[in-house]
């Protein structure tokens, strides 16, 4: 099934995908593998990057972004050097900004709330440049995501 939606009808071309993936030469991503085929379907692609401007509209489009893409079965990352740090000013008022720490947790939830078409939670990745002013904020929260999800 998966050749044949693959080749888009063509026979002759889903027996050759068919020998690729039986032989191992090929793999298609699972989401190809759940979704090829079906009327109702998700992405045939395992993953999304995508960047974050400084802006509220860019960090409101990429929280959707993560809940309808991760819905369809797609993992989703997103870059979040562009984000101006903690403490920045905003429209010259000094220590307004929040940094990349509260986005990353808006992502998480919004992984956490969409399930890709029931197959598997949800799953997502931030990147941070390692220059950015909040890299050791970012790296921390490895530790206390850590810290939360396995208590002592």
């Amino acid at each position: 099934m998966v050749a044949l939606a693959l080749a888009q009808g063509n026979e002759a071309l889903a027996r050759q995908l068919t020998d690729e993936i039986l032989s191992g030469r090929f793999q298609p991503a699972t989401p190809t593998f759940l979704n090829a085929g079906k009327q109702q379907r998700g992405e045939l692609v395992s993953c999304f990057l995508l960047r974050i401007e400084d802006n509220m509209e860019s960090i409101g489009r990429a929280v959707n972004s993560a809940l309808q893409l991760s819905k369809r079965g797609g993992g989703v990352a997103f870059l979040l050097s562009n984000l101006r740090e903690a403490g920045a000013p905003i429209k010259r008022i000094e220590n307004q900004s929040s940094g990349v720490v509260p986005v990353m947790k808006m992502l998480e939830d919004a992984f956490s709330y969409a399930n890709q078409l029931g197959a598997r939670q949800g799953a997502g990745a931030v990147y941070l440049h390692a220059h950015h002013p909040d890299i050791l904020r970012f790296l921390d929260t490895k530790r206390e995501n850590a810290d939360e999800k396995n208590p002592h």
